[in-house]
């Protein structure tokens, strides 16, 4: 998570964001994002998301794994669809079982099925590996 941490401290300066600012902005506190700049914590998939939002830049471009830091456009067929839709329509079309992809995130089937009712989401690992094994980015993944 260094490249995420390098990333965000980064961009807040260059938004002219403070530190609590940004923490209040992810519905904690200044401490709290000091933890992802000092890279002490990891964060969840919702503050991807709002930082994502905040900076007009891709969540992959925010962990590091994209050095394009532009959105990627996702496929059309996905655009209206939440979280728990995308994991089925995907898992579907690579042809994977519940249980596969529960695998892929290291939890049960039970708690895959979740995901998949809209119910959550999986750890930050879990949607960085649910991406790889569909063959998508996590900006498209996630929506």
């Amino acid at each position: 998570m260094e490249k995420f941490s390098t990333r965000v401290k980064e961009l807040r300066k260059q938004y002219g964001f403070t530190q609590k600012q940004l923490g209040e902005a992810i519905g904690g506190d200044v401490s709290t994002y000091q933890n992802y700049e000092y890279n002490k914590a990891e964060p969840s998939v919702e503050t991807l998301i709002i930082l994502a939002d905040i900076f007009h830049v891709s969540i992959g471009y925010l962990l590091g794994s994209e050095n394009n830091n532009e959105k990627i456009i996702p496929d059309p067929s996905l655009i209206s669809l939440g979280f728990g839709e995308r994991l089925r329509v995907l898992r579907k079309k690579n042809g994977y079982t519940l249980e596969q992809m529960a695998k892929a995130v290291n939890r049960t089937t039970r708690m895959y099925c979740y995901y998949e009712s809209g119910g959550g989401y999986p750890t930050l690992q879990g949607v960085l590996n649910l991406a790889d094994l569909l063959h998508v980015s996590i900006d498209e993944l996630i929506g």
